[in-house]
């Protein structure tokens, strides 16, 4: 019988980079991510736009291509194990980069770390293939569990770095945040967490899961672990502020965000993840209005932060929490 691996193994390495060359997003992903200018929500998106490309060309395979219809565990360990684990490469070296970023803005002298190849999702993938009588009757395995996969890279890695930091005294932060009406497991999960109080169902994700799972610094207090003394290096939030800038609303980009949101956020009273979302998920955006020096300014509510910014500047003024008042009511009104 002819060995069909080789030659199979080439035609889908070839497709997977010819899908993901062929992904402007995912090269300006890439691009922001090596010159540390993105967060692990931007590592995330770069991991799904790489697991496509690799779902993408998983999917040119069909039962015609393989002996008796079936993906035999030797062809599997032969063809999908080394793609995958070539998107590991992909998506852990972005991730490490975030990481290396975000130490370096808040002050951290430490390395990033890394994680192995997680064997065990593999072998899972490659034991459901070579269970099945026929290929076609599995090949959605090698669909949208493949980017569930990939984005498990960037989950595992912050996971890593968070427990890493926290052991040597510093309190890192892990936020989760979930889709406007998404599963009720995801939404319950939503929320900010201090190590070492992170439950670690937050780092997991179910098949299609699009929740984003960010690194915080949370206050950059560092504890020494054996004199228990707590010291303050400076505030950062140079890397919050980049989440904030060029994303649109009304027409109206993002340009700056006054000293008083910065405060807001470096406090947390106001978490960037909020904002992000008002910006991008508004529940109602209020018509311009002048105060008493003739400068103009929007109102933009969202579920958990409202926003004044000035439409001419692009500048984010100031941010408060929204009322929970105002939020149900505006909620009832899109249902």
């Amino acid at each position: 019988m002819e060995d069909i691996a080789p030659a199979l193994l080439e035609t889908l390495r070839k497709r997977f980079l010819q899908h993901l060359e062929g992904n402007a997003r995912a090269a300006e992903l890439l691009e922001a991510i090596l010159a540390g200018k993105a967060g692990y929500e931007e590592a995330g998106d770069y991991a799904e736009a790489v697991g496509q490309a690799l779902a993408g060309a998983f999917s040119t395979i069909t039962g015609a291509d393989l002996p008796d219809g079936r993906m035999y565990w030797n062809i599997a360990d032969r063809v999908v194990r080394p793609l995958l684990e070539e998107d590991h490469t992909m998506v852990s070296d972005a991730a490490v980069q975030v990481q290396k970023a975000l130490n370096q803005a808040a002050g951290l002298g430490l390395q990033p770390q890394t994680v192995p190849v997680d064997s065990e999702k593999i072998n899972g993938i490659l034991n459901r293939l070579d269970a099945a009588a026929a290929y076609d009757d599995v090949a959605w395995i090698l669909g949208d569990p493949v980017v569930t996969y990939s984005r498990g890279v960037v989950d595992a890695t912050l996971q890593a770095n968070v427990e890493f930091q926290g052991k040597t005294g510093l309190q890192p932060k892990v936020v989760r945040r979930a889709p406007y009406k998404c599963c009720e497991w995801c939404s319950r999960l939503a929320g900010s967490y201090t190590y070492p109080d992170v439950p670690r169902d937050v780092y997991r994700r179910h098949r299609n899961c699009r929740c984003v799972v960010e690194y915080d610094p949370g206050s950059g207090r560092r504890q020494n672990v054996h004199t228990k003394q707590w010291t303050e290096p400076a505030e950062d939030v140079t890397i919050l502020e980049r989440r904030l800038l060029g994303l649109r609303v009304q027409g109206i980009t993002v340009q700056k965000i006054s000293d008083h949101v910065r405060q807001r956020m470096t406090e947390r009273s106001v978490p960037v993840e909020d904002i992000r979302d008002a910006l991008e998920n508004p529940l109602q955006v209020n018509p311009a209005r002048y105060d008493q020096e003739g400068r103009p300014s929007i109102i933009v509510v969202g579920r958990h932060a409202t926003l004044a910014i000035n439409p001419e500047t692009g500048v984010i003024a100031t941010c408060y929490p929204t009322h929970s008042k105002t939020r149900k009511k505006l909620e009832a009104l899109e249902t």
